[in-house]
């Protein structure tokens, strides 16, 4: 069950709400339906896929101690969002989250474990996302 906490300026709600299609797209492990949720709700506005992205970055990160497989997915589908330029000119600040969030969650023992070559990946794909000039 969600817990919403009302806020004026639409940026904070987003960091306070994981709307239910997200969540249940997070958990389901499964990274295109994450991609997929994150697309509909943002509705084409790289400002709020950027947040909605660093929400599923942390989100993800929390849920490493029970469910690491379903969290490096999230991380992956996170970074996929920011990896997008438009995103990142529009929010680089939340793409550079994501990127940090993302490399935590790789390193993590429990995710190399289950899922070496889906962590490797999502590091990768950190890094490049980390080294964009407007990111950084």
């Amino acid at each position: 069950m969600s817990v919403q906490i009302e806020s004026k300026h639409p940026f904070f709600y987003f960091r306070l709400f994981v709307p239910p299609a997200l969540r249940a797209a997070i958990l389901s492990g499964n990274s295109n339906a994450i991609i997929a949720a994150i697309n509909t709700l943002s509705a084409g506005n790289p400002t709020l896929a950027a947040n909605l992205a660093a929400q599923t970055a942390s989100f993800a990160e929390s849920m490493i101690a029970t469910n690491p497989q379903a969290a490096v997915s999230a991380a992956q589908a996170a970074v996929n969002i920011v990896s997008s330029g438009s995103v990142q000119n529009s929010a680089p600040a939340a793409a550079n989250n994501v990127a940090a969030i993302a490399a935590r969650i790789v390193v993590n023992p429990a995710v190399i474990l289950v899922a070496p070559q889906q962590a490797a990946a999502v590091a990768v794909q950190a890094v490049q996302v980390a080294t964009v000039p407007v990111v950084y």
